[in-house]
């Protein structure tokens, strides 16, 4: 889903930038060009059949 163009909330994440952490907010991106990317880690269980 395209969300070019679309206003995002207020929010405020844990960016690492430069060799460290920091925190980035909707107010430090305004009038840059950015990319989101998100990762949502799973767990799989290999269960061997018997």
């Amino acid at each position: 889903m395209s969300l070019i163009g679309k206003e995002i909330s207020d929010f405020t994440v844990q960016a690492y930038t430069n060799g460290e952490f920091k925190p980035v907010s909707k107010n430090d991106i305004l009038g840059k060009w950015s990319v989101f990317s998100s990762i949502r880690p799973t767990l799989h269980l290999y269960v061997p059949r018997s």
